[in-house]
């Protein structure tokens, strides 16, 4: 018996195949079901990625109030994989594959991108062909192009009699004359490897360290100077001051106390092995001067130091500023009256530890009555119950308070700043404090 192909059968007929043809149109084809209106749309359809790195593709749904899709990735793991936020991790392996954003509103909408994952990685180091001294430092470093795994290990031909270098590229050279090869080799390519030469000559050199800049002193502050020896076994130093005792003085380990005239003097390291090799640093001293607080997301404090009333709480503190001491502190009092920080403590602490407000520089000052009276704007040194234990914090004051007068060393007053001063909470950081002239 023949089938009669009603209207009725036949319209369920041609949904069928709709439905079908629909789903064999595949992941990508971005065909509507039929009556939809949705489209996916891909960030960008083509990609070139390296082996194993990563790239982040978003989707753009219209026709619908359900903008989700669903990430996948052609052929499974193997060929990648993309997290529900669009976040594609290339495979190892080069070769070409596919990211499909399906409509989470219409499974039957979706859009596809090509990824194209290539090898190639480029691997250079910095500088070459290096002349250095015996025991000298250089830094190298290494640039990788082609993979997202920028890292390189650093090897020296040797093993130690060519010298040494850190996980980072810096190279000390070795106490042998002699040409050495330092190599960078790529962590995402053993065989991919980079090499420089350095040659190792003999030929005494002191190298002074630091400070690397002019530091303004105040009488009786202190600065340690590092120097090293370079072109020769013998690393031994002597430390002088060219001016003799009028230029202050400067201990066997290179730690120079300023004189108590003004003026501009001169460091000198001298090598032992050759004393005809020196370094020399010019030091500045000043009668008085001043210091600048940087405090980060505030703005800048400037101070005038009374070196003639405060002499030694003056010099501790320039000591402290000049060697960096202040970077990085935060304040950790805040009171009406006075804002108070130079607890290194604060740097690794959190702000409300119990230990906060207990830490100081390793050392304590004797106290000196200055005179000074505790107003508006006026810096002073905070202490413990005695008297002359103060060392590195000090306080600003906000509002008069008389009664702290010959109680804690007061030593210079704000010029510039004491709206800054205001606006200070519990938890700025001092960013640096210089002095100058």
């Amino acid at each position: 018996m023949p089938m009669v192909w009603t209207s009725r059968f036949l319209a369920a007929l041609l949904c069928v195949l709709a439905l079908v043809l629909a789903g064999c149109a595949g992941e990508g084809t971005n065909t509507p079901t039929p009556g939809s209106s949705i489209r996916v749309s891909l960030s960008a359809t083509s990609v070139n990625l390296s082996p194993s790195s990563n790239h982040t593709f978003s989707a753009t749904v219209t026709g619908t109030n359900n903008t989700t899709v669903s990430w996948s990735v052609v052929g499974g793991a193997s060929n990648g994989a993309i997290t529900q936020a669009g976040v594609y991790t290339a495979p190892a392996e080069p070769g070409t594959y596919t990211v499909v954003a399906t409509s989470q509103a219409d499974p039957g909408i979706s859009q596809r991108a090509t990824v194209q994952v290539q090898t190639g990685i480029n691997l250079t180091i910095t500088p070459q062909n290096q002349q250095l001294k015996l025991g000298d430092i250089q830094q190298f470093s290494a640039v990788v192009t082609g993979n997202a795994n920028t890292n390189v290990t650093w090897l020296v031909q040797g093993s130690g009699a060519g010298g040494t270098i850190s996980p980072t590229g810096l190279y000390t050279a070795p106490l042998t004359a002699g040409t050495y090869t330092v190599s960078a080799r790529s962590d995402a390519d053993a065989t991919e490897v980079v090499s420089t030469q350095v040659t190792v000559v003999p030929g005494t050199e002191v190298r002074l360290d630091s400070p690397t800049t002019l530091l303004t002193n105040v009488p009786g502050s202190t600065v340690q100077f590092t120097a090293r020896v370079v072109g020769n076994t013998n690393q031994n130093l002597t430390w002088s001051v060219a001016e003799g005792a009028n230029g202050g003085s400067i201990t066997p380990e290179g730690k120079w106390t300023a004189p108590a005239t003004p003026g501009t003097y001169t460091v000198v390291a001298t090598s032992v092995a050759d004393p005809t090799k020196t370094a020399t640093r010019t030091v500045k001293v000043v009668a008085n001067a001043k210091a600048v607080i940087v405090i980060a997301g505030r703005g800048d404090v400037t101070l005038s130091l009374n070196s003639t009333a405060a002499p030694n709480t003056v010099a501790n503190f320039v000591s402290l500023a000049n060697a960096g001491f202040y970077s990085g502190i935060k304040f950790h009092r805040i009171e009406p009256s006075l804002i108070q920080g130079g607890d290194p403590l604060t740097r690794t602490l959190a702000i409300d530890d119990i230990q906060i407000g207990t830490g100081g520089p390793g050392y304590t000052i004797p106290f000196e009555n200055t005179g000074i009276p505790h107003v508006r704007g006026v810096i002073s040194m905070a202490r413990g119950a005695a008297l002359d234990s103060a060392g590195s914090q000090f306080f600003i004051v906000k509002t008069d308070t008389p009664m702290w007068d010959g109680q804690y060393a007061s030593f210079g007053t704000v010029d510039t700043g004491m709206t800054v001063v205001d606006s200070v909470v519990i938890g700025d950081v001092i960013t640096s404090i210089t002095i100058q002239e």
